[in-house]
């Protein structure tokens, strides 16, 4: 931005000298005004750089809960990714953490994380990253800001990380994880008080930012890895064989192995790692 020219009329009262009046006088300054930070594009809409060939990956988690199920170096994803590239070696970084809303990734990628008791990770920002997967954090959704300024809220975030990654790692992949839907009838029943009603409107909140990460992936462009989808049953409700029966919120199992072959497949999809001919 520029320079706003601010005009300061100071009137002088008439005040006679003689026969003569003094007249008003007109003061002209100029007020700064902040300038973005040089050299920093704002996100708009993404477009996929092509990774150059190599032996070695690194891959970089960020989610809440439903992805740091996979383990600080990506568990059963990296078990199957590692089988459909065989050549490859991939070292997987799980930042994901629990109870972590989306309002606190900002902030978490200048910090590191303790991944396991024995593994901290450096600071995202301060790392190399090939390919950088982001989950949905839907399960931990703003409902203090209320629905709609919450999903706003959201996707104002996303920007703003957008903005970040994208400018600090101009060679790296993104791509967006929408992890597994939760089932309205069961969701959170062995570890909240909450009633029946309350639960299913629990999980239909989570639903709005799942779908609501989905859909800002579309909108700008971002490859999606849509494990909500591909969880649902013939109802159309989150299949209870793919939720831990512990806590009826978390991956099984099952879930992990679902959401790590459809990762597997999106990357083969998208070709982000070139295959040996």
């Amino acid at each position: 931005m520029g320079l706003e020219v601010i005009t300061l009329v100071v009137l002088i009262i008439a005040i006679f000298q003689g026969s003569k009046k003094i007249p008003a006088v007109v003061i002209t300054t100029q007020v700064p005004f902040a300038t973005p930070t040089p050299g920093i594009i704002p996100f708009t809409s993404y477009k996929k750089t092509v990774l150059a060939k190599s032996d070695i990956y690194d891959i970089y988690l960020i989610g809440d809960s439903m992805t740091r199920a996979f383990g600080p170096r990506g568990g059963a994803f990296n078990e199957i990714l590692s089988k459909a590239y065989p050549n490859l070696f991939f070292e997987i970084s799980n930042y994901a953490a629990a109870n972590q809303s989306i309002l606190l990734l900002p902030e978490r990628l200048h910090e590191a994380v303790q991944a396991d008791k024995d593994l901290l990770l450096k600071p995202i920002l301060e790392g190399d990253p090939d390919l950088i997967i982001i989950e949905s954090f839907g399960y931990n959704p703003l409902s203090q800001f209320g629905k709609e300024m919450g999903l706003k809220k959201q996707e104002e975030i996303l920007t703003e990380i957008m903005t970040t990654l994208t400018n600090r790692f101009p060679n790296a992949v993104i791509m967006f994880l929408a992890t597994i839907a939760p089932d309205k009838k069961t969701y959170g029943q062995n570890v909240t008080n909450s009633s029946a009603d309350g639960r299913w409107s629990q999980a239909e909140e989570r639903i709005e930012y799942i779908t609501n990460h989905i859909d800002y992936a579309n909108e700008h462009g971002i490859p999606v890895i849509n494990a909500y989808k591909e969880s649902l049953d013939v109802s159309g409700d989150g299949n209870t064989k793919y939720i831990n029966p512990d806590d009826n919120i978390h991956p099984s199992a099952e879930g992990l192995a679902l959401m790590g072959r459809i990762m597997t497949a999106r990357i083969e999809e998208e070709n982000i790692f070139p295959k040996s001919e």
